[in-house]
């Protein structure tokens, strides 16, 4: 696929989602310190779309469909880039006609935050099952604006080497300032039984380091809850790795 990527001018990010992974053996106790009880606010599946030996992840890429079988949420598709390589996204990517697109900072913990660009739309929830089954091109899955800002960011693979990663069924609560006083987000994965569960909140991106240290000092000092500095993304790519597309690794 041809590439005309160059270097942009950085755009500052004015906001800083601040995220904290738990360690999947304190998921339990995690859950019950933030009182998450059934029903979560919204119910998805998730799919991820790489090849088997994730080169967009290596690229900083992140191609994504989340379907809503409970809540209000829309169904959508997302095109993502993290790292270094935003530096070369123009503010010109900001201004799409279909969606919504996003320069934001991504933080895990208290590490140091990283700039990430992305380009959400919504989509029908039969494209996505067509596309995730094998009965649609995974491109006709993308709008004209996302394609076009892959076929500058995407380098050496095409779409046809990709395959879909899931569903990966998610549960998601948004959390008021109870336990901790912030309003909070928990979104719980599993992958082969396996849980992931993440608090997130976004914040003032110069506000970023004070909130995370707060979130840190509450669930891994105060509580005992430890973290795991993996992402959604680097989870659900790990433990489908090489398998069959719809059959997660043992």
């Amino acid at each position: 696929m041809p590439n005309q990527e160059t270097a942009a001018t950085p755009v500052p990010f004015k906001k800083t989602e601040v995220k904290y992974a738990v360690v999947a053996d304190d998921t339990d106790a995690a859950s019950k310190l933030l009182s998450l009880v059934e029903p979560s606010t919204v119910e998805r599946e998730i799919w991820f779309f790489d090849t088997a030996g994730r080169d967009l992840f290596a690229q900083g890429l992140i191609l994504r469909a989340r379907k809503t079988v409970r809540g209000s949420e829309p169904n959508d598709v997302t095109v993502k880039l993290r790292g270094d390589r935003v530096a070369a996204v123009g503010p010109e990517r900001l201004t799409v006609v279909e969606g919504e697109a996003k320069l934001e900072g991504d933080q895990g913990g208290t590490a140091e935050a990283r700039p990430s660009y992305s380009h959400t739309v919504e989509r029908d929830g039969k494209v996505i099952d067509a596309v995730a089954n094998g009965g649609a091109a995974l491109e006709t899955l993308f709008s004209s604006e996302q394609r076009n800002f892959l076929a500058e960011f995407m380098h050496d693979v095409t779409f046809a080497a990709l395959a879909p990663r899931g569903p990966v069924p998610a549960r998601v609560w948004d959390l008021d300032d109870g336990v901790f006083p912030h309003k909070l987000t928990a979104e719980l994965w599993r992958v082969a039984e396996r849980p992931l569960l993440e608090i997130s909140h976004k914040v003032d991106s110069g506000k970023a380091p004070d909130f995370a240290t707060k979130l840190v000092t509450f669930l891994g000092e105060e509580n005992g809850v430890r973290f795991d500095p993996i992402s959604k993304t680097e989870f659900v790519l790990e433990r489908f790795g090489a398998s069959a597309p719809g059959a997660a690794a043992s």
